[in-house]
Formats: structure tokens, sequence, C-alpha cells
């Protein structure tokens, strides 16, 4: 019988791969696989808890029957991460050596690494909690990372359960990096990254910075976690809390006079006159005097006194709406004080529109800084802030001036046209500069979240031990990287020599021992495709043509020479070990020809055979996880509905 005819190919067996009795010998042209690490990782209905003894004799098991189901010339390419650090485990090195006294033939032909490294830029704010006082704050990497105030930190992370909590920050590193992804959202909230840094989309599958598109959508944690929050007993009334966001909104304070006297002045519509007691019985209480003036429609409310403009500078950095900022107090404090600085702010640059449920206003004047805060902000009391640029007309002259149109959601909408609380859809993206940080989490799923509730992914979290950086006694290197060891049987030579279908371009690139992906030089490609078929449409000379090709080169994001596989890690695909289809994918490609027959021994969830499916390849499993046997089988299901679908999911 024909081995394309048999019972047990484009199977998945819910069997042991240590007795792969269905599977013929010399029948598989290439075995690609992630063995289980058995360090701590839940693998559902069968035992993963193995002493080191147990976990070799397992693989050794499975390296005997790889070996006899390959062809002569096929590749053994078995993907795997170092592990534990005392003792370190340096498991690709466990295996290799495996392989060399196996007593078999088989010939090493060297390692490929999987880069998996990702930056944030310095602008990027995150709730961070310190971990001896439990005090909360919303800082910018940078901050953090510059006064070297990580250690000691948790910072906001996503679980499994899709529910934010604390994880410990385990390193902080500024990283050189030439160029970034800046991705605003329709929400007016933004993040620059660098282009291999992981998202998470909305369906739970994580991407690439530059794999995203316009429309795409990101996965949002829409609250914060729960935290009590603190403020000193002089500045708890949430009466002053009101103040303090009403100020921010229509507040400013005059230069010290050579006297020494301030003012706090509020610049409000004559029809609030009513919020005039309200602000007397605050700043009375810290030594103010309050005046009111009315002229026309509009009404100044002035405070004198210089602790009561000392308390505003406590809570509110700037003294005029292109620099008041709100400070970390504000984020810290309890929820109810929060909620009452936000509706004095509302209550100054906005109007409630009851039918929409949400409040609406504009903001005049130039300040960057101030919605991503108000966004953090906002969510931490459970609110979705929204805004983008607008026009207003001034009266009486007509002049047109820029502003900030906002709105903020009191509730999420049942409404077809609304959007999701849980994500935020990209609106644009554009290439940026920054300076780029890498956050190191200590523990797994390795999901943090932004301020503005953006789910993002730490691949290189391990944890570190540097003490003191000027005092190290245990400086412990940081992986940032997993390694695929290559195997042949018996021969170099692959068993066939027809065509597999690799191009020139990913020939030279796959065949270095660190690779990168070839959509650098197909983005490339269309750039320059792009250039001269405008160039022929506008009819341009040759100077032209060749000066506009050499911006397309330079400004593409590419290294010469480099080597490092750098893509997507796997999605949170219900298994706790994955793995991204473009790694099994380019192994296939590389080392199989068409119709040829591609084994996983630990087939998880099914990455290797849906990336034999798409390359045109056949395909057989082994996995002992009744479950995960049902969630690959489930996934081929809707990859066979799907051809052209081609997925980024793990193992």
């Amino acid at each position: 019988m024909s081995v394309l005819s048999s019972p047990w190919l484009n199977h998945i067996i819910c069997g042991d791969a240590r007795r792969m009795e269905a599977v013929p010998d010399a029948s598989v042209q290439l075995v690609v696989t992630s063995p289980p690490y058995n360090v701590a990782k839940d693998y559902s209905d069968h035992d993963d808890d193995l002493s080191l003894e147990e976990y070799v004799d397992l693989l050794n098991a499975v390296w005997r029957e790889c070996y006899r189901v390959l062809v002569p010339g096929g590749r053994l390419c078995v993907n795997v991460a170092n592990t534990d650090r005392k003792p370190y485990l340096s498991l690709v090195s466990l295996i290799d050596e495996q392989l060399r006294t196996s007593g078999q033939t088989w010939l090493h032909r060297g390692h490929i690494i999987w880069d998996k490294g990702a930056c944030l830029s310095g602008n990027t704010k995150v709730f961070v909690r310190e971990r001896s006082t439990r005090a909360v704050a919303c800082c910018r990497l940078s901050s953090l990372h510059d006064g070297g105030s990580w250690n000691g930190l948790d910072v906001e992370g996503y679980n499994a359960t899709g529910q934010t909590c604390w994880l410990p920050i385990s390193g902080l590193w500024e990283v050189e990096v030439t160029q970034g992804l800046a991705l605003t959202f329709t929400e007016g909230c933004a993040v620059v990254a660098t282009p291999e840094h992981r998202f998470m989309r909305k369906d739970g599958l994580l991407a690439l910075a530059k794999d995203l598109q316009v429309g795409d959508r990101l996965r949002r944690a829409f609250s914060t976690p729960a935290y009590q929050g603190s403020i000193p007993t002089a500045f708890a009334s949430c009466d002053l809390a009101w103040a303090l966001g009403l100020y921010l909104a229509e507040g400013s304070i005059s230069q010290e006079t050579e006297s020494g006297v301030r003012t706090l002045r509020y610049h409000l519509h004559s029809n609030e006159y009513g919020w005039v007691e309200r602000l007397r019985g605050v700043w009375e209480a810290f030594g103010g005097t309050i005046t009111s003036h009315k002229a026309g429609n509009k009404l100044v409310v002035s405070v004198s006194g210089y602790v009561a403009c000392a308390v505003v500078g406590e809570f509110i950095s700037g003294r005029t709406s292109h620099d008041k900022l709100p400070r970390n107090d504000v984020i810290g404090a309890p929820l109810e004080w929060r909620q009452a600085f936000l509706q004095g702010w509302l209550d100054g640059d906005g109007y409630l529109n009851e039918k929409a449920q949400r409040w609406e206003g504009n903001i005049t004047g130039v300040n960057g800084r101030l919605m991503p805060t108000l966004h953090a902000l906002a969510r931490s009391v459970g609110y979705r802030l929204q805004h983008g640029a607008g026009w207003a007309t001034a009266e009486p002259n007509g002049q047109r001036h820029p502003v900030v149109r906002w709105k903020l959601y009191l509730r999420e909408s049942s409404h077809h046209n609304s959007v999701a609380w849980d994500a935020l859809q990209i609106k644009e993206i554009t290439t940026d500069n920054a300076r780029f940080f890498d956050l190191a989490l200590a523990d797994e799923p390795h999901l943090f979240v932004l301020a503005d509730g953006l789910v993002s992914h730490n691949s290189a979290g391990v944890s570190t031990a540097w003490g003191s950086f000027g005092r190290s006694t245990n400086p412990t290197l940081r992986d940032v990287h997993e390694y695929i060891t290559v195997w042949s049987k018996d021969r170099l030579k692959l068993a066939d020599g027809s065509e597999t279908g690799v191009t020139g371009n990913q020939f030279v690139a796959w065949t270095r021992s660190i690779w990168r992906p070839e959509e650098l030089i197909g983005e490339l490609q269309k750039k320059i495709a792009a250039k001269l078929a405008d160039a022929r449409k506008r009819d341009k000379d040759d100077a032209w043509i060749a000066e506009s090709i050499a911006r397309a080169v330079w400004s593409q994001d590419t290294v010469p020479g480099e080597t490092v596989w750098e893509m997507t890690t796997a999605s949170s695909v219900d298994h706790p070990a994955p793995f991204p289809i473009e790694l099994p994918k380019r192994v296939i490609e590389l080392y199989t020809r068409p119709a040829d027959v591609v084994l996983d021994p630990f087939m998880g969830s099914g990455s290797t055979a849906i990336a034999a499916v798409q390359m045109g390849r056949h395909y057989v499993g082994y996995e002992l996880s009744i479950e995960y046997c049902q969630l690959a089988e489930r996934r081929l299901a809707e990859l066979r509905k799907a051809p052209e679908t081609t997925g980024d999911n793990g193992k």
C-alpha cells in the first residue's frame, strides 16, 4: 500500500509518541516539534511532572522512534528554550547530547536562533504598584528606567482568564532601536513600539506590530485591577477632589508677585455661579480668600492664598491649559476620590448627553500629554474616553482654532455601531523615532497592560537577579531567544532533490543560523514597484526615479546579512507552551518538498499540522491530551473551510 494512501496520514493520533506503531519505517521526510519543557507547565489531562531522569528517558524513547520513521537524509528539528536558574538547565545541550550518544547515526546540522526581543517607547505609560506599600501610580517607562525605580514594583498584568492582576517587574532595559511604529487608535490613544513587539488581537491571538493593519482590533482590558488607594487625611475630601478636577479643566495660577502672592482662578460660565459656594467651602479650609466677578456670560472665581495654590501644585503640575497635568497622587487616590476629581473635570470641560449616556466636550490649547493621562484616569474608574482632533469657531470674530474633541462613556452601549470596550481599533500606522525599553516580567503568561488598557506581550520575560547594578553579586543572563537544533538521519543530503518552493531570497536568509523574516524583502520589493509605477504615471525622469527608489531602500528597516528569525509568537490558544506557525512553516519549506510527510510527536494544539497543510505537505501527529487533539482538529477544520487563511496562532 502506498504511503500517501495510508490511514495514518493527515491524522492526529491521540497516543504516546514513544510507540508510534501506526507510522511505518522510513515514511517521514521531516520531524519538527517542541517537546514539553517539564517546568511547571500545566498540560491538562496528563502528567508532565517528571523528574529530570524520567524526562530524559521520555525524550530518548521519542527520538528513537523519530529515527525509525525518518527516511535517510530526513531532518529532525527541535524547538526548545533553556529553563531553570538554580541550577541553569540548557535543554538544547541536553537534547544535543542525547542524539549524539544515542547509538544511532544522527548528524548535527547546527542551531537556528529564534530571537524574541521586543520593546516599547519610553513615553508608554503603565500602572505600577509598590510591592511593600501597595501604593499605585501611572508612570512612563522612561521615568521608571531613568529613576531606577522599577525594582520592587509590580506592573498591571493580564492573566489567562482575561482578568487584570499585578505581576512583578524583573527588569527594565533601554534598547538601541533605529525606528519604531506608531499605532494610533480610533479612541485617540496611541503607542509606539518596535516592529517585533507583540500585541494581543481582539480574538486572543498575538501579532507583531509590523504585521498589523489599519482596521485591526487589539485586545483592551477595560478595567484596572481593583486597588484601595490612599491619600493624606488633610486632602481626603471628595469636594477637594472635585475642585481640583474643575481647576484642571478651567483653572490657572498667576505668576508669583514680588510680595509672594499667587492667585488661583477659575474661568467659568455665568450659569455656573452655583459652584462658587462649593469652591468657597473647599478653599477657605486651606486659608484661601474667595472673590467672584461676572461680566456678561463670563464668571471668574479667584482664590487668593499661598496654601491653596500649594495644594493645587501637590496634585496638578503646570499653570495653564498648555501644561497642566494630573500628578500620580491622583491615580493613587481611593476610587471615590478619583471619581470626584474626574467629575470636576467633566463639569468644567463637558456636558452630559443623557440620551447617549456619555459626556462630551472640547479642549482648547495644545497639551499633548494631557489626554493620555486622562485616558488612564478614566479607565481607573471604569469609564472609556475617546478623543480626536477638531476645529471650533471663536466668538465674536468667527476665527477657527484647533481643539481636541472628546467623549467619555459611562457604560458600554448596545448600539450596533458602538465600539466594544474590550478592543481598540487601529486608525493609523506610521513610523516614529523614540527611546525604546524592554520590560521583563517574572511570571507567566508575560502579558501586561498599558495604561490605556492595551494588552501587550513580554516575550522575553524571564527572571533576573541583578541585585544592585553597581555591586552585583550574581549577574544572571537573560534569555531573549530559543533554539531550533537541526539533525539529519544517516546522511547529509535530503532524500529528494526536486523543487522545494523556496525562493532565492528565502534560501539565502534561511540557511543562516539567525533568521530574519522574508516579509521585509517582500515589503521592499512592493515599495520599489509602487515607486516605479508612480514614476511612469507622472512621466518622471531617471534621476527622479533613482532618488525615489533610494529613499525607499534606505527607509526600509532591514539589516543586510543578519539572520535572526524574528516571527510572531504564538497566541493564547488554550495551550501552555505554544510556538508560532511561522516557525514550522519555514522549516517545512526549507527541508521538504510538496507532498512530503511531516511528523510532530508532540503535536499540542496543531501548529505543525496547520503549517504542513498551508505548505502543501502531509502531516501526522501524536498527542497524549484528548483536549489538545480535539483543539487541533477544530483548528484544522477551520483552516480547511478558509484555505486562504494563514493564521499565526500557536502550538
